[in-house]
């Protein structure tokens, strides 16, 4: 199989348009959904190279640190204390971002600290199994962040 790209994840996206478990999501809702299933569809590939099912790529590896860098960042700002950002369209937000605001954000850094560790790695050209435990510790900050402030999945 060929390496994933996030630049095509990136335009799939785009092209596709809202996802349907997105419906009725606009504005920062759709935004912030994007870009949680963009770091899921790059996580999942990621999980299933060093699984063995995917063909390994370091340079996927790398794309997708900075991808987390760069939409981590914004993470705090997507989730503004609205009537829009708690209620719209089919958010998977619960109230416990705004209620534990600190703890959240607290949470959002932790994510980015971790991505810039990975890419860190990536950078000085890291053994694969340094780059695998340090994503993992990426997918654990989504982990545990999911089951503090996300709705649970069916």
């Amino acid at each position: 199989m060929k390496p994933f790209n996030v630049k095509t994840a990136c335009a799939v996206l785009v092209v596709s348009g809202t996802v349907v478990a997105h419906e009725g999501a606009s504005g920062i809702v759709a935004e912030r959904m994007d870009a949680m299933s963009e770091f899921g569809d790059v996580t999942q590939y990621i999980g299933d190279m060093f699984k063995g099912r995917q063909v390994m790529d370091r340079d996927t590896i790398g794309n997708a640190a900075r991808l987390y860098i760069k939409h981590g960042d914004k993470i705090p700002m997507q989730f503004p204390d609205t009537l829009h950002s708690r209620t719209s369209g089919n958010t998977e937000a619960l109230d416990a971002i705004w209620e534990r605001r600190e703890a959240f954000d607290a949470s959002a850094r932790e994510f980015v600290a971790r991505s810039r560790e990975l890419l860190a790695a990536y950078d000085r050209g890291a053994e694969l199994d340094e780059l695998k435990a340090a994503f993992y510790s990426v997918a654990r900050g989504c982990r545990e962040c999911h089951d503090d402030f996300r709705a649970a999945q069916d």
